[in-house]
């Protein structure tokens, strides 16, 4: 498992962001909830998603996206989101998922 900080940079904006990467099957029975961004480079959401549950992660996996394109959040859904939410995911989106019963 390893756990790494990158930047990228657009437009001059620097926007960090963090990656928990699980090279173990067995670690991530041990997750809560996952939250899933729908437009992520190398594999996006919809396949990240469909790949955890093909591995049997069954906890709660939250979906997060900006797109208006309704057939493609539609997709991220039927890929095994149990909730999808726009963006931006504010600290009061965030408490209404935590709130919420376990899977």
């Amino acid at each position: 498992m390893s756990h790494g900080d990158e930047g990228s940079s657009s437009k001059g904006i620097e926007k960090p962001f963090t990656a928990l990467i699980v090279d173990d099957n067995s670690l991530m029975h041990n997750f809560d909830i996952v939250f899933m961004d729908l437009g992520m480079p190398i594999m996006n959401g919809i396949e990240a998603t469909k790949e955890l549950r093909a591995m049997g992660v069954v906890c709660k996996i939250v979906g997060v996206t900006s797109c208006e394109n309704t057939d493609e959040k539609e997709a991220f859904k039927q890929a095994g989101l149990d909730i999808l939410h726009e963006k931006p995911l504010t600290l009061a989106k965030v408490n209404s998922i935590l709130e919420q019963p376990q899977n």
